[in-house]
């Protein structure tokens, strides 16, 4: 079962004062090691967030694996790089990725046993994907199928995907969309239901004006009990 366990909530006010989000934050557990099915550890440690004041650029080094002989996943390391290089997403916060080959997070695309495998301590069902400490594991059928109730196309899907496990990573806490109608915020559970709302592949200015204080850990350790994406 996937439970979603609220330490605190708090109101982010829309323009006209009618609160249009809500800021769901989680208390943080005992970080857990990723294991592959294999017996791989990935990676080993990690080093501590950069504190980095709001006026300069955050720099995040990453580097993408994609494990999954399915030729239909050949391209999905070139399609994350070129969400996080588009000037709509996490860059206007004022943070720069940089890819490279010893980098400390690492974006994996995986079949469901070994999203299971590490994603642990969340139980993803060998279906959703999450963030955990230093991985985003992205996970293969829904980056082939997205949701039923996504009403856009499957690209439109794995861009949200993309954008909602790296704001875990930059410690983006879950958003909640309050007004039926009104455009998702990214941070939403957008694979679990629209709650009404807009579906949305993009940060929107609030979850931008919230990453760029630099203020949230990177890399988060694994939640208690957790619902992931």
């Amino acid at each position: 079962m996937l439970l979603l366990t609220l330490a605190a909530a708090a109101c982010v006010p829309s323009t006209g004062g009618k609160p249009a989000v809500l800021l769901e934050r989680q208390p943080p557990s005992a970080e857990a090691s990723a294991e592959a099915p294999d017996g791989e550890v990935e990676p080993p440690e990690v080093p501590p967030p950069t504190d980095t004041p709001a006026d300069a650029v955050l720099t995040i080094d990453y580097r993408v694996e994609v494990r999954s002989p399915d030729p239909d996943l050949a391209d999905a390391a070139t399609t994350i790089t070129s969400v996080l290089e588009d000037p709509r997403g996490w860059q206007q916060a004022n943070i720069d990725f940089r890819q490279s080959p010893d980098a400390p997070y690492t974006i994996l695309v995986v079949e469901g046993e070994e999203a299971q495998a590490l994603c642990q301590p969340y139980d993803v069902g060998g279906r959703f994907s999450c963030q955990n400490g230093p991985l985003v594991v992205l996970n293969a059928i829904r980056w082939r199928e997205a949701v039923p109730h996504w009403p856009g196309d499957v690209a439109s899907y794995r861009t949200m995907l993309i954008n909602h496990e790296v704001g875990h990573l930059l410690g983006m806490h879950h958003l909640r969309c309050t007004e039926e109608g009104a455009v998702a915020p990214v941070m939403e559970q957008q694979s679990g239901t629209l709650r009404g709302c807009r579906a949305n592949p993009w940060p929107t200015p609030i979850e931008l004006a919230l990453a760029a204080t630099h203020q949230f850990v990177i890399a988060p350790a694994p939640l208690d009990v957790a619902f992931p994406q």
